[in-house]
């Protein structure tokens, strides 16, 4: 039984009360698709979307007297007046209606309040109107279960409605960058060594692995999104549940009952995906994107002959990730949700390896700082967030800030201190937990050589103009002067493409007039030689014209610079 509690936009006479039969088995997100189908012209006429709408259980016997139906338009009045007195809690979207349905009623009949939320407020910020459509997406996506079931239904449901969880081309950028949580995480099962349980834990642990496979399970407390838990029979029967646990956890976290949450973090959640005996940790987080990102690969529980070598590696796992759900926890405790959305949620927050050394020690705080947004640089793909680069200020200055594995800080700043520079000035590169080095630089205004002059030269076949030819063989003078001196220094670039030259005004002598020279950017591969190798996932589609004897692996040689300088 449904009462609508706003309904003057679906009709100016009755019912404001409907029956509507569904499964005691399905989730209440399924509840609310037949809902929102059975008005939805009226909903679609009033720009009412499924994101909107929230179901507030009642009692079995609700206390909401039934006027006649000739005054049924009191209903709405009468069940507000309920819903202040008695304040109840929203209907989870992941809930089953047989968690509502009260023993020993006949027939199995469940109440609910059916609310509308208030449209949200339109802010300019790009990353604010990408989570408002996330959320309008996780409510319109089909039921978790069903999505991952089916690879053609995920693979439709990731062109439309995408999470970042590496499927399918949908890559985000590491998790570890927004969480200190999840960055201790990380690096702890990285070196489980070094995890030290006392001998109660551990031995509490291993018993519970080897005796019945079972493993802790902390659900969600509060209202907090700590943990959520998947369950499968086996491995590949009814889906993934790694996948259908990040699909859960977006339609689970786009509910109206987290906004004030949502306002004030981005969500961090451990996920805990579990196929028989085998059980894999994921880590999520809700900026303007939802990322879900692995923390161990599937684990087996148990049929290992070397059980209590096995149980020692399980036990400590578990160790590393019960403390980890312990700060979740106090976090969200600490955590004061808002009305308003605080926008550096949406933004990095990465935590600096403890005994990093740098020059400049005071740069790194919060005071002086501060990220601003997603750099959106262009030719930049709308659906492309694996690259994490920022536009931010340094003391006012403005700045890049990006994440990679590797940088060439030496070769930088040969290049930066060259006068005119050849590359951005460089103020910090400094390693953040999780295993990235953050790397800040002056902003440049200005195009990159792609951008300016096309993939080829001349562009599309069309001879360029004298000026455009001019301009271009400035630039790579430039870039000839840089990769000499690297070379000189005993050290290589590695990626020379236009994409990663930026073309810069420089400022002319004596009567002669401001001209087109080049910086290089992007030092990602730059190293010593004979030390420095391409990274092990290349792009050897035969889409870059690489030089002979480019490939995964290798180590990064002058002449292969030299080679795609004259490809330019």
């Amino acid at each position: 039984m449904i009462y609508f509690l706003y309904s003057e936009f679906l009709m100016a006479k009755p019912p404001h009360v409907i029956d509507i039969k569904v499964d005691a088995n399905e989730t209440i997100d399924i509840l609310l698709y037949q809902v929102y189908n059975e008005f939805k012209m009226e909903f679609e006429g009033a720009r009412i979307g499924l994101a909107r709408l929230s179901l507030y259980p009642l009692p079995s016997n609700p206390p909401i007297q039934l006027p006649p139906l000739e005054t049924v338009t009191a209903v709405p009045e009468r069940v507000e007046k309920y819903l202040q007195s008695h304040c109840p809690t929203e209907a989870l979207v992941i809930d089953r209606l047989s968690d509502y349905i009260h023993e020993g009623e006949s027939p199995r009949r469940v109440h609910f309040v059916l609310d509308i939320s208030d449209e949200p407020v339109a802010t300019l910020d790009k990353a604010e109107q990408t989570q408002l459509k996330v959320i309008d997406a996780a409510f319109e996506a089909q039921a978790p279960s069903s999505v991952s079931a089916n690879v053609r239904t995920f693979k439709k449901e990731q062109q439309e409605r995408p999470i970042y969880n590496g499927r399918d081309g949908f890559d985000g950028p590491p998790i570890t960058l927004y969480s200190s949580i999840f960055a201790e995480l990380k690096e702890n099962l990285a070196n489980l060594s070094a995890v030290t349980p006392n001998a109660e834990e551990l031995g509490q642990t291993e018993a519970k692995v080897i005796l019945d496979g079972s493993v802790f399970a902390v659900t969600e407390g509060n209202n907090r999104p700590i943990v959520l838990l998947e369950w499968k029979n086996e491995l590949g029967i009814g889906g993934d549940p790694s996948l259908q646990i990040a699909l859960t956890y977006r339609k689970y976290i786009a509910q109206k009952i987290f906004t004030r949450i949502r306002n004030a973090s981005n969500c961090p959640c451990i996920l805990i995906a579990i196929g028989g005996p085998h059980i894999c940790i994921l880590g999520a987080i809700f900026v303007d994107i939802v990322i879900v990102q692995p923390l161990t690969g599937y684990l087996l529980l148990g049929g290992n002959p070397l059980k209590r070598e096995a149980a020692d590696h399980i036990a400590r796992i578990f160790h590393v990730v019960a403390k980890a759900v312990g700060k979740l926890d106090a976090m969200y405790m600490k955590l004061k949700p808002s009305e308003i959305p605080v926008h550096n949620r949406l933004l990095p927050s990465p935590t600096y390896r403890p005994g990093s050394t740098f020059e400049d020690q005071d740069a790194l705080s919060p005071l002086n700082l501060k990220f601003e947004r997603r750099y959106d640089y262009k030719g930049r793909h709308p659906q492309e967030y694996q690259r994490p680069i920022f536009l931010g200020t340094l003391r006012g200055r403005d700045v890049v800030i990006k994440f990679c594995e590797a940088y060439g800080v030496q070769a930088h700043k040969l290049l930066a201190d060259q006068d005119p520079p050849l590359a951005p000035k460089l103020h910090l590169a400094v390693m953040v937990r999780g295993g990235l080095t953050m790397v800040v630089m002056d902003r440049i205004e200005g195009q990159n050589a792609f951008s300016r002059f096309g993939k080829s030269y001349p562009r599309d076949s069309v001879s360029p103009s004298e000026v455009e030819d001019l301009s271009f063989n400035k630039v790579k003078v430039d870039v000839k002067k840089a990769i000499d001196l690297l070379h000189a220094s005993n050290l290589v670039f590695g990626d020379l493409r236009r994409p990663n030259i930026m073309v810069v005004r420089r400022p002319g002598t004596g009567d002669a007039s401001e001209y087109d020279g080049g910086m290089l950017i992007d030092f990602d591969w730059a190293g010593p030689v004979g030390q420095t190798k391409y990274p092990s996932v290349i792009n050897d589609s035969g889409e870059i014209d690489w030089a002979e004897g480019v490939k995964a692996g290798a180590l990064i040689e002058k002449h292969h610079d030299l080679v795609m300088y004259q490809r330019l």
